[in-house]
């Protein structure tokens, strides 16, 4: 090769490095914009603060259910008033506020009560049932300031009673 091939090959690559010379800093730009413009969004959801929660959240009713979306807990109005129903897996709870007073019911899984307690304007009780649901029974009672104690037997009638 010789000289005057060798400095018009050197030419060639000196032109075609400065084209390219020109062009980076204007990519190097593109670049960095494009970059900014995908990872902002990202970097904004990472980095952002979660909303505040509503000091006031207003419902008639609120429930929990689990994954096989069986009802667990509820809060809800009944008749116009709060009941609150715990479910397990082999009992219920539930508490109600009444306008005449209020309750506790203790149920097995078969919904059938167990033990009711209960407050109204007549007086106050425990009360707690046998296997066969709400005919056989023992009350403890207070009614209009004197005790009671009652025992019933499975067809539901009083066997003893005092006073």
């Amino acid at each position: 090769m010789t000289l005057e091939q060798r400095v018009d090959l050197l030419e060639k690559e000196l032109a075609r490095t400065r084209r390219l010379a020109r062009w980076a800093p204007c990519a190097a730009v593109l670049a960095c914009l494009l970059a900014f413009g995908l990872f902002e969004p990202m970097a904004a959801r990472l980095f952002a603060q979660p909303a505040a929660a509503p000091a006031e959240i207003r419902a008639n009713a609120f429930i929990l259910t689990d994954a096989r979306n069986a009802e667990r807990a509820s809060l809800r109005l009944t008749d116009n008033e709060p009941v609150l129903t715990l479910n397990g897996n082999s009992a219920r709870v539930e508490m109600g506020a009444f306008s005449d007073g209020s309750s506790l019911l203790f149920s097995g899984a078969d919904r059938k009560p167990k033990i009711l307690m209960f407050s109204h304007d007549e007086g106050e009780a425990l009360v707690m049932y046998g296997k066969k649901g709400t005919s056989s029974h023992a009350e403890l009672g207070v009614y209009d300031d004197y005790g009671s104690l009652i025992f019933g037997d499975s067809s539901g009638h009083i066997i003893w009673e005092a006073p």
